[in-house]
């Protein structure tokens, strides 16, 4: 399990996070490379420790939603668990019921989200287009902290991740960002320097290209980041174990930079 954490801006160099977990042992589990020297030698093939599958909240019931966004409409789940801490949007390409399942287990609730309006396959022609999906993210979260009361987070995948740090930049709503095998580079580097919130990048380190253009992404970014690397795979959701690893990150993330913040 590598980590590269990046705390100031375009000049800041990754390191590896596996020599510093030692250093900051007993420190902050996030300022310690978000995994303690005890969990380093307890962990699985992938590098986490176990989640209990056992539910901690009442299970949630998701309902339809539609979702308001500019002249748009989108459609969406929303789960939100008895006395939620938070509620994280979730939105892309992959299927986000596990992710959704493991959020929902740790007291956060969720909106799983299209950015593109059913029915409209125009919309999606140009795929590197980010200016609107960020555009409806950003009103979306904005949706989402008016229904719930609850602070937001967002995860996203592909070129949404990008929308969502887009998003970020410019709302002040989403309070942390989680980019899963994700494209932020498709975001304008003007717009990274400007997150100022949390911002996790995960991705499979058998994908070298995509992984190098996080890295160069990350680069841009001057808010507190991580660029994690899940061993022995191109995508991090492609094996039960590496799904493990990314619901713990993920989980972890949002626990501690969304769960009850104002």
């Amino acid at each position: 399990m590598r980590y590269h954490t990046h705390t100031d801006g375009p000049t800041h160099r990754p390191v590896d996070v596996e020599r510093t977990v030692i250093a900051a042992h007993g420190r902050d589990r996030h300022e310690a490379g978000h995994v303690a020297l005890n969990d380093v030698r307890a962990t699985t093939a992938v590098g986490s420790p176990a989640i209990d599958p056992a539910p901690r909240r009442p299970p949630s019931r998701d309902h339809a939603v539609t979702v308001p966004a500019g002249s748009a409409e989108l459609t969406g789940r929303l789960a939100v668990p008895v006395a939620a801490r938070g509620v994280v949007l979730l939105t892309g390409d992959r299927d986000w019921q596990d992710s959704a399942a493991a959020l929902h287990r740790a007291g956060l609730g969720t909106l799983t989200l299209s950015l593109w309006q059913a029915g409209r396959p125009a919309e999606r022609r140009n795929v590197f287009d980010v200016v609107m999906p960020a555009r409806r993210l950003g009103a979306a979260c904005d949706w989402l902290r008016e229904r719930t009361g609850l602070p937001v987070g967002c995860a996203a995948d592909g070129t949404s991740a990008a929308a969502a740090l887009e998003a970020a930049a410019e709302h002040d709503t989403p309070r942390a960002v989680v980019s899963v095998s994700g494209r932020p580079g498709l975001a304008r580097p003007s717009a990274l320097a400007r997150v100022s919130v949390p911002v996790l990048l995960v991705t499979g380190d058998l994908d070298q290209p995509l992984l190098s253009r996080n890295r160069l992404a990350a680069d841009w970014l001057r808010c507190p980041h991580r660029v994690v690397e899940t061993p022995g795979v191109a995508d991090p959701v492609s094996s039960d174990a590496a799904l493990h690893h990314v619901l713990w990150l993920t989980t972890g993330w949002f626990t501690d930079h969304v769960a009850g913040r104002p």
